[in-house]
């Protein structure tokens, strides 16, 4: 019987690569500039969050998130969009009293919809200057080499899926196997032009040993037309041109990508004998289902992450925990 080992990198296995290079979003959140830590936006949208989502934990992506919705509403006072657009434009509040009108609003919606984009663009901004650079080989010897040359000495097919967005599974596989083979594990067509090929993830029976699923994009992802072009990880001002989807985004996402890859990772999990997690904590809805509904129950799952509240979604015998950091150690146990 071929046996078929699933990888699922989350924020903490490339924490363990490089901590300051690729911090967690956690720490990405503190490590903003005060130019945007002070910004009144930011800050009223922390108030919001804080009243009305009662989260644990407060990272840069739920900011992101209420930044972009508020952003949404305002732009949508301006343009006339969407039905609070249309209410908006055409004064709505005429229903409940003919003098009644929106004022200072109208006045200052275009205004705040351009402040709100501006901080969203300096956060973006500061998403590629944190995450971009690639790792150094000595930093991937203890890690990431160790993890992948075991998983497919021990694997007829070994998948690698991460929610993160920098190069860092990338340069491991370049390092071990070459420029020409890691183009193929990364699922990259063409040579001067390189893009994403969505048809190594249509088909389950490609000979290829190893391919790479990034569930939500990459830094060096672009939409150019109908294809995802793939190189450098240099922000172009403008988000909606890159082809990223925040980690720990909840939802069904209408990237072109994302469906494709998703169904990919459940028609993985089906056949998979071994999940090893590395640094994932278990907060993406979406995938969490994924792997409740689809993963064999008699497959076994190793989690490597030091946070104890990292468990996985539905309780399962074959189900171990390692409160490690991910390094040659831990690995050394999971083997």
């Amino acid at each position: 019987m071929k046996s078929r080992t699933i990888i699922f990198a989350g924020a903490g296995a490339s924490k363990a690569v490089n901590p300051k290079q690729f911090p967690t979003t956690v720490e990405f959140f503190e490590k903003l500039p005060e130019k945007i830590r002070g910004n009144p936006y930011f800050l009223f949208v922390l108030d919001y969050i804080n009243a009305a989502e009662q989260l644990d934990q407060v990272d840069i992506e739920h900011v992101l998130w209420a930044l972009q919705e508020f952003y949404k509403l305002f732009d949508s006072f301006q343009h006339g969009h969407g039905p609070a657009g249309y209410a908006f434009k055409h004064n709505i509040l005429h229903l409940v009293n003919k003098g009644y009108n929106f004022g200072h609003l109208q006045a200052s919606n275009a205004q705040i919809a351009g402040q709100l984009k501006s901080l969203i663009d300096q956060i973006n901004e500061q998403v590629y200057a944190f995450y971009a650079d690639e790792p150094s080989k000595k930093s991937l010897e203890d890690n990431w080499f160790e993890l992948i040359e075991w998983a497919k000495g021990r694997s007829d097919r070994l998948d690698i899926f991460t929610t993160n967005y920098d190069g860092i599974i990338e340069a491991a596989l370049n390092y071990l196997d070459g420029d020409e083979t890691s183009r193929i594990e990364c699922g990259i067509a063409g040579r001067k032009r390189q893009r994403l090929d969505l048809d190594f993830w249509n088909e389950d029976d490609k000979p290829d040993h190893v391919l790479l699923t990034k569930l939500h994009g990459s830094l060096d992802w672009k939409y150019s037309g109908e294809n995802i072009a793939v190189g450098d990880a240099v922000f172009t001002g403008d988000h909606k041109k890159h082809a990223i989807i925040y980690p720990g985004f909840k939802g069904v996402d209408s990237a072109k990508f994302f469906t494709v890859f998703h169904e990919y990772l459940r028609r993985s999990c089906y056949n998979a004998d071994l999940v090893i997690f590395v640094g994932f904590a278990f907060r993406d809805d979406h995938i969490n289902r994924i792997f409740s509904d689809a993963l064999a129950r008699d497959a076994h799952v190793v989690s490597i992450n030091p946070d104890i509240r990292a468990v996985f979604p539905v309780s399962r015998i074959n189900t171990e925990y390692l409160h490690e950091g991910f390094s040659k150690a831990s690995i050394s146990k999971v083997l």
